[in-house]
């Protein structure tokens, strides 16, 4: 955010809650379709964003888990903003900083997902299990051509 502020020099805040589980999703209307995701977990996350701080990353539980201590954290006490998350009893945090310089290929190496450069081509994503949760990474743009060459032609058929 901080980033954002000095490249645009524009004084824009927000607030970016984040929460790791499970969603149901699907395609919604018959002559304009919209994509959508329903779960607790959805409106979880919703929370988080809606009982952070202005300029900080706000985490539930499930995705400190998930990030094996590859950030710093504070308590987030996000129960304190927000009612949803007091009557829950969700134990919040928020991020520090990162322990380790972010490099190219994510922290520590870790592949984070990225955009295909073709905007409506399909794209492979790897899938594996955290406590429960799923993370993904998506290929790189290079590896994409490639995907996005082979799953055309498993279409084409």
């Amino acid at each position: 955010i901080r980033y954002v502020r000095e490249k645009t020099k524009t004084d824009v805040d927000m607030r970016v809650g984040v929460h790791t589980g499970t969603v149901i999703g699907g395609v919604l209307g018959q002559k304009r379709w919209q994509y959508d995701v329903w779960s607790t977990d959805v409106t979880l996350a919703n929370k988080m964003e809606a009982g952070g701080i202005p300029g900080r990353v706000h985490i539930s539980q499930s995705t400190f888990d998930c990030l094996k201590g590859e950030f710093e954290v504070e308590p987030g006490e996000g129960g304190t903003r927000c009612d949803y998350l007091r009557e829950k009893s969700i134990v919040t945090y928020l991020v520090i900083v990162p322990k380790q310089p972010v490099n190219k290929n994510g922290i520590n190496g870790v592949k984070l997902s990225l955009t295909s450069s073709h905007g409506n081509s399909p794209q492979l994503i790897n899938t594996k299990e955290c406590n429960g949760s799923i993370h993904t990474t998506c290929t790189t743009p290079d590896e994409n051509e490639e995907l996005d060459t082979r799953v055309s032609a498993d279409y084409s058929h």
